[in-house]
């Protein structure tokens, strides 16, 4: 099928490089992204998969290159960051390639449990002492005292907080696009939408 990229049209998707396809990809499903997500992928595109593909073409490219896209990424990215960046590479090739796919035929690096750490009560208390009587004051008490999110903070408007009941209505999050433009974004899923007590 015709695919537009750099306004030219391809009929023949495998003569197309790699690195020019994951563009188009992240372009063509923009509006289903969230901004944040876009701008991620844009930051791999940039920083991993355009150094590492370079010039080769779809048509071209094969589970070598994967593997050993994969293994260079493993020697100074955890495992769950060079899943991220697979899980990314098998979305949008599938898309392309179909049944040629090559990354579907690659066991992903295990997953690392991930261990927050999680302030005592001596460390809270001394980090509220730090940012007192400053802006970052309202931020840490929201995080600490009501689990908040950053992006859920910084959407924040008079109208959510219903000072009567004690609530706070948390009802979007705010969030950088790919042209580092704040923009409001809805929660992903209905658990994001709820009221906490302040």
């Amino acid at each position: 099928f015709p695919v537009t990229i750099a306004h030219k049209n391809f009929t023949d998707l495998g003569k197309i490089k790699v690195i020019d396809w994951l563009k188009e990809w992240i372009e063509l499903n923009k509006t289903r992204l969230s901004p944040s997500t876009v701008n991620i992928y844009k930051i791999y595109l940039n920083a991993h998969y355009a150094p590492y593909f370079g010039t080769i073409k779809l048509d071209k490219l094969n589970e070598v290159h994967l593997r050993r896209f994969m293994a260079e990424k493993l020697e100074t990215l955890s495992p769950n960051t060079v899943r991220k960046l697979m899980a990314f590479l098998n979305k949008s090739l599938q898309e392309a390639l179909k049944d040629n796919n090559p990354v579907r035929h690659i066991e992903m690096p295990g997953k690392k449990k991930y261990n927050p750490h999680v302030v005592t009560d001596e460390e809270l208390e001394q980090l509220l002492k730090v940012v007192k009587g400053t802006v970052d004051e309202i931020i840490i008490l929201l995080a600490a005292w009501c689990g908040l999110r950053r992006g859920e903070i910084c959407a924040l408007k008079l109208d959510d907080v219903f000072e009567r009941d004690g609530m706070i209505a948390v009802d979007e999050s705010l969030a950088i696009n790919d042209e580092y433009d704040y923009v409001y974004k809805e929660p992903k899923s209905e658990n994001g939408y709820r009221r906490v007590v302040a």
